[in-house]
C-alpha cells in the first residue's frame, strides 16, 4: 500500500487471493500474468477472498481498476460482479460488464460512481469498447462480497490479467495498440467476400451496384407509399389504423392497407473516437483538407472534446468526391426501394428524410424532464416544471405537422428507468432528498386511500405520527422492512407515476399535431405489467425485441395494452465478415442472418396486434467502436457500402411476401435459425 494524500491509498490486489468457482479456468502463467478462462457456453468467475484476506474498506476508494488482454479474436465481455452485505445468493446486486478490443492490452476502470446505478452506460477509455451497468444500487461500505469474471461466450474464451489496483486518484488509461484498421476503415488482419482491395476496387463494385439497381422492375401491388393495394379503405390523406376481423392495419394516405418495413439510422453518422486510439489507423486524414467532413462528430452521440473519424463518408469521398452527399442519398433511396424497405426508421438523417419522398417514422429528441430526478432519468412528474418542459418538446412536431409521408413519430427511446425489473419508482421516490411534487402526490394518494395519516401509519406500522413521513419510510426501506400494504401502495403509485410520465407529453404532441401517430416509446423490454401504463394516450405502443422469434413478446405485450404493436428495433450480427462482435443476437454466418431477418419477419407480421417492424440497422458499427463502444456486425451495408448479398436477397423475399403473410394468405416460415450466443456488454 502507498499514501494517496489525505490519508487516501491505493491498494495493488494479489491476483492469488482470487478464489475461482467450479469450471472456472484461473491459473498463474509463471510471467506475472494470471489466466482467466471458461469453455463454451458457460461463464467464469473468481472471488476476491475474504476469508484469507479481509474485508477491503471499499469506502476508501473510489476507483477499481484493471490489466487485462483479451486472447480470443473477438471481443469477449470482462464482468465486475457485486454482492451487498447478507445477500449469500448466487446473483449479484449488481453487475458492470465492459467489453474490449480484442488481443491487446487494454486498462479497463470501474468508477465507483457507477454503484448508484444511475447510469447503465459508463465512458469509452482507450481500448475499452461498450459498458453495461445492471443491477440495483451497492454503496461502496455495504459490499459483502466482489467478483470477476467473463459473461458467457459462443466458444472456449480466455484473458490475461496482470495487475489489480483500487485507488481514490482516477487512473490514467495508456493504449498503444498495433494498426488494426486499414485506408477504407475494414479490419486489416484476414480476408472475406466482399473485403475491398483498394479505392478501385471500391468504386468498381459500387459501379456495378448502381447498374444492377438501374436494371430491376418495381414492385407489383404496391401503393406510393409501399401499401397493400389488395385491401382498401376509406383515404384521408395521412396514416392512420384500421382494424380488421383478423388483423391491425396502417392505412396509408391513399388509403391501402400498410405495414412498416423499416430501415433504423439511414445517415452517414458513423464516427469512431481516435482518440488515444492514432496508432490503430493506417491512415487518418489531415483537417481542413479533402476529407474534412469525415472529421466531423456523429450528431446523436458526440463529445466536444473527442475526435473522430468517419470511414464510411471517406469512402464516398473516394468515390464521389464534392458531390458524396448527393450521390449518397440517390443511391440509398434506389436500394431501400429495391430491397422492399417501406420505412425510414428511427434515428435516420433528416434532410434525407425530406429529400426521399418516402414514409418514415421520427424520433423526437429531449423528452420532457425536471432538475430534480426521481430515478435515473425519470423526472418530477407531477411538477408544473415537466408540463413546461412537455410544452417546449412538443413545438419540434411544429414542423412536419403537415407531411403526408410522415406515418409518426416516437415520444423517445429506451427510457433509462425501465431497465431495472427489481426497481419500484414510488420507493425512489421516498430516497429522495429534495422536497418534490411528486413526493406530495404520492402523500395525497396515500392519505385519499386510506382516509387520513392514522390508518396510512398503521398499515405501514410506523410506530407514530411524528416527523417526515417520507424520510421515516424511506429508513424502513433502506432495512427491508416495508410492509405488504405498503410495498402494493409503492407499486400503484408507481403505475400512476409513469402514466403521468406519458400522459403530460403525449397531450401536448396531440395539440401540436393532431395528424399523425403517437408511437410511443420504444421500449427495451417490457420487465412488468405497469410499466405499460399511460399507453392509453398512444396510438401504437412500440417495443424494441431482440430475439430470434418475437411471436411471445408481441403477443404478450399486446395482452398488456390491448392496441397494435410495432418493433423498433431488432438485429442479427455474425462474425464472418470482418467485425469482432455480433450484436445482440448472434447467428452463425451471413447466410443465416438473412434467413433470420425472414423468420423474425414473417414471425411478427403473423401475430394480429403487429403493424410493422424496423432493422437496426443500415451500416455496420466501426470496427473500434462508435463513441459508446459498440461495434456490431449488423447491417445492410459493410464500411465500404457494400451490401451483404445474403441480407437483401431475403429482406426482398420477406418483403414480397409479408402482407399475404399478415392477411393469412400464406404460411409463415420455419424452422427458425440457430442462435450463437451473442459478445457484447448488454
Amino acid at each position: 500500500m502507498s499514501d494517496q494524500g489525505e490519508g487516501k491509498k491505493e491498494w495493488i490486489l494479489n491476483e492469488g487471493q482470487f478464489a475461482a468457482e467450479k469450471g472456472t479456468l484461473w491459473e498463474e502463467r509463471g510471467d506475472g500474468a494470471w489466466l482467466l478462462g471458461c469453455g463454451k457456453g458457460n461463464a467464469a468467475r473468481a472471488f476476491w477472498n475474504l476469508a484469507e484476506n479481509g474485508e477491503i474498506r471499499w469506502e476508501d476508494y473510489r476507483y477499481l481498476s484493471v490489466d487485462v488482454k483479451s486472447l480470443p479474436s473477438w471481443s469477449l465481455v470482462f464482468q465486475f460482479e457485486i454482492w451487498e452485505k447478507g445477500n449469500e445468493g448466487e446473483e449479484p446486486d449488481l453487475t458492470v460488464r465492459m467489453s474490449m478490443i480484442p488481443q491487446e492490452e487494454v486498462r479497463l476502470v470501474l468508477p465507483f460512481e457507477a454503484l448508484d446505478a444511475q447510469h447503465i452506460f459508463l465512458g469509452r477509455t482507450p481500448g475499452k469498447l461498450r459498458s453495461f451497468v445492471t443491477g440495483k444500487a451497492v454503496r461502496p461500505e455495504r459490499i459483502g462480497r466482489f467478483a470477476i469474471g467473463l459473461r458467457e461466450g459462443w466458444e472456449g474464451q480466455q484473458i490475461e490479467i496482470r495487475r489489480f489496483a483500487l485507488s481514490w486518484e482516477q487512473p490514467d488509461c495508456p493504449f498503444s495498440g498495433k494498426p488494426l484498421v486499414d485506408l477504407l476503415g475494414q479490419k486489416k488482419e484476414g480476408n472475406w467476400p466482399g473485403k475491398r482491395s483498394s479505392v478501385e476496387d471500391l468504386k468498381k463494385g459500387l459501379q456495378e451496384e448502381r447498374q444492377a439497381l438501374l436494371e430491376e422492375e418495381g414492385w407489383k401491388e404496391r401503393s406510393s407509399y409501399g401499401g397493400y393495394t389488395g385491401l382498401r379503405f376509406s383515404a384521408t390523406g395521412y396514416f392512420r389504423l384500421e382494424k380488421t376481423e383478423s388483423h391491425w392495419w396502417l392505412v396509408d394516405p391513399e388509403g391501402c392497407a400498410f405495414l412498416t418495413a423499416g430501415m433504423d439510422c439511414v445517415r452517414t453518422d458513423e464516427c469512431t473516437p481516435i482518440d488515444g486510439l492514432e496508432s490503430c489507423y493506417d491512415w487518418l486524414p489531415e483537417k481542413g483538407g479533402e476529407y474534412d467532413q469525415a472529421l466531423r462528430p456523429d450528431p446523436w452521440m458526440r463529445k466536444e472534446a473527442e475526435e473522430y473519424m468517419n470511414f464510411p463518408v471517406a469512402n464516398l469521398i473516394h468515390c464521389f468526391g464534392a458531390d458524396w452527399r448527393q450521390e449518397w442519398e440517390r443511391l440509398t433511396v434506389s436500394r431501400l426501394r429495391s430491397w422492399g424497405f417501406n420505412t425510414i426508421g428511427a434515428f435516420s438523417d433528416e434532410d434525407f428524410i425530406r429529400r426521399s419522398n418516402m414514409p418514415y417514422t421520427r424520433t423526437l429528441m429531449g423528452y420532457p424532464s425536471t432538475r430534480c430526478k426521481i430515478y435515473r432519468d425519470f423526472p418530477d412528474v407531477f411538477s408544473q416544471e415537466y408540463l413546461e418542459s412537455a410544452k417546449a418538446y412538443a413545438a419540434q412536431l411544429n414542423e412536419g405537422r403537415n407531411d403526408a409521408n410522415m406515418i409518426g413519430y416516437y415520444m423517445r427511446n429506451e427510457p433509462q428507468w425501465a431497465f431495472s425489473h427489481d426497481v419500484c419508482l414510488a420507493e425512489e421516490l421516498l430516497g429522495v432528498e429534495e422536497e418534490t411534487e411528486t413526493g406530495k402526490a404520492l402523500l395525497h394518494f396515500l392519505e385519499e386511500k386510506y382516509r387520513g395519516t392514522e390508518a396510512l401509519y398503521a398499515a405501514w406500522e410506523l410506530e407514530d405520527m411524528e416527523g417526515n413521513f417520507r424520510k421515516r419510510a424511506a429508513g424502513r426501506a433502506a432495512e427491508g422492512r416495508l410492509t405488504e400494504a405498503a410495498r402494493e401502495d409503492l407499486k400503484a403509485f408507481s403505475a400512476r407515476m409513469i402514466r403521468e410520465y406519458v400522459r403530460v407529453p403525449a397531450l401536448e404532441l396531440k395539440k401540436v399535431d393532431p395528424n399523425h401517430l403517437n408511437l410511443g416509446m420504444r421500449y427495451a423490454f417490457i420487465l412488468y405489467p405497469e410499466q405499460t401504463a399511460g399507453c392509453e394516450f398512444m396510438d401504437v405502443f412500440s417495443i424494441n425485441c431482440y430475439k430470434i422469434d418475437p411471436t411471445a413478446v408481441l403477443t404478450e405485450v399486446a395482452a398488456l395494452v390491448k392496441m397494435p404493436v410495432m418493433i423498433g428495433e431488432f438485429h442479427f450480427g455474425a462474425l464472418d465478415r470482418g467485425l469482432d462482435a455480433t450484436g445482440i443476437i448472434g447467428v452463425a454466418d451471413q447466410e443465416s442472418r438473412g434467413k433470420a431477418y425472414r423468420y423474425y419477419l414473417n414471425h411478427a407480421l403473423h401475430v394480429p396486434e403487429c403493424v410493422g417492424v424496423q432493422y437496426f440497422e443500415y451500416w455496420d458499427q466501426p470496427f473500434l467502436g462508435r463513441p459508446d463502444g459498440e461495434n456490431y456486425q449488423i447491417g445492410f451495408l459493410d464500411v465500404c457500402g457494400t451490401p451483404y448479398a445474403e441480407m437483401v436477397r431475403a429482406a426482398r423475399l420477406a418483403h414480397a411476401q409479408m402482407y399475404h403473410v399478415a392477411a393469412g394468405l400464406m404460411d409463415y416460415m420455419s424452422p427458425a435459425p440457430e442462435k450463437i450466443i451473442s459478445n457484447i456488454a448488454s
